[in-house]
């Protein structure tokens, strides 16, 4: 959990002035009761042979600007349910490239689509099997949320290979194929901006 978590914050010091043009840094450990102060959270589920979960939870206008600025789009276009679509993929693209540079290279894992409706404190209620880190950002604060997963290995969902996906953009890093393959997967109207951000 320790790598993990340090791998998160460090990947995310490094992605966030480049998809959201921003600095990010952390701030502390936060405690399952703390959460209840973040309404709005999205976390991905990762199946494989160390089931986990990478998720992210914020007030509402942190994630709007967090959206904005991922999406590249003014505020009076980002309604609550785009915000919200928005840090879901913004979750995606993080777990993406912690399966890349964290996880073994030799072990095959799934992700599932994001799940924008389980609360953070839920998500964070075991303490000895995940962690609620405060991070700071000039968008706004948010919590980094990490956690080994015991169940995703029976649980039922739509999934896609990781491994296809970062092989894929190791051989041919074209848009159009990110869209092809995060369609089935992503909302219409931010599959463009992903496929834009994995490429760039």
């Amino acid at each position: 959990l320790a790598e993990l978590a340090n791998g998160a914050i460090a990947l995310s010091g490094r992605l966030f002035p480049r998809m959201l043009d921003s600095q990010c840094q952390a701030a502390g450990v936060l405690a399952p009761e703390d959460l209840q102060v973040w309404p709005h959270t999205a976390h991905v589920r990762i199946d494989g042979e160390q089931p986990m979960f990478i998720g992210m939870a914020c007030g509402p206008e942190t994630m709007q600007a967090m959206a904005c600025a991922f999406l590249k789009i003014g505020p009076e276009r980002c309604d609550e349910e785009l915000a919200l679509d928005g840090l879901g993929e913004i979750v995606n693209v993080l777990m993406g490239y912690v399966v890349r540079n964290v996880l073994p290279d030799d072990v095959q894992y799934r992700a599932f689509p994001p799940d924008l409706a389980t609360p953070a404190a839920q998500l964070a209620a075991d303490r000895d099997r995940s962690l609620a880190l405060l991070m700071n950002s000039r968008l706004g604060p948010f919590v980094l949320l990490v956690g080994d997963w015991p169940g995703v290995g029976t649980a039922g969902g739509i999934g896609f290979s990781l491994a296809a996906l970062v092989a894929a953009r190791a051989t041919i890093a074209t848009a159009d194929l990110y869209r092809a393959l995060l369609r089935p997967y992503l909302p219409a109207r931010v599959v463009g901006a992903v496929s834009l951000v994995l490429t760039g």
